[in-house]
């Protein structure tokens, strides 16, 4: 049973981590905002799923930069970043022999490039110099509220 994050007290019959209550109201969580995670089944082959390529390199913040830093220190530090992402991606096609399905490229808080590949990409794609590791993103479906409304 999961609790709501917000400490009303609802709660749902299912096995997830965390429960949003239907008016979707956002709170300060790292759980999406009115989604719940379902448990990642294998896709049928040949089938692209959300993956979240993490790079080596250290994000815009991890590297010590605030947002809105325009110095030209931090100039240059997001334009390495996009020139790592683009080589990254550049691989990937290299790899995989078509072009990539970027969905987001992400580098303030994290350097991850999330993408649809094809699961069987998947060990090609965690070959690749400067890339961390590769996660399947959890499926995220809405959640339903007692009355059954939200479906």
């Amino acid at each position: 049973m999961a609790l709501c994050i917000c400490g009303c007290g609802a709660a749902d019959e299912k096995e997830t981590d965390v429960i949003i209550k239907p008016s979707g109201v956002p709170t300060p969580s790292t759980a999406p905002a009115s989604r719940t995670d379902a448990p990642a089944t294998p896709a049928p082959k040949g089938e692209r799923i959300r993956v979240a390529i993490t790079l080596e390199m250290p994000s815009f913040a991890a590297a010590g930069f605030r947002s809105g830093d325009d110095s030209p220190e931090a100039a240059a530090y997001r334009e390495k970043l996009a020139e790592e992402q683009r080589r990254v991606i550049d691989a990937i096609r290299e790899v995989t022999g078509e072009e990539p399905d970027v969905a987001q490229q992400l580098w303030r808080n994290v350097n991850v490039i999330s993408a649809n590949v094809r699961e069987s990409d998947i060990p090609l794609i965690e070959g690749i110099e400067g890339v961390a590791g590769v996660t399947r993103e959890k499926r995220s479906q809405p959640m339903s509220s007692p009355s059954g409304a939200g479906k």
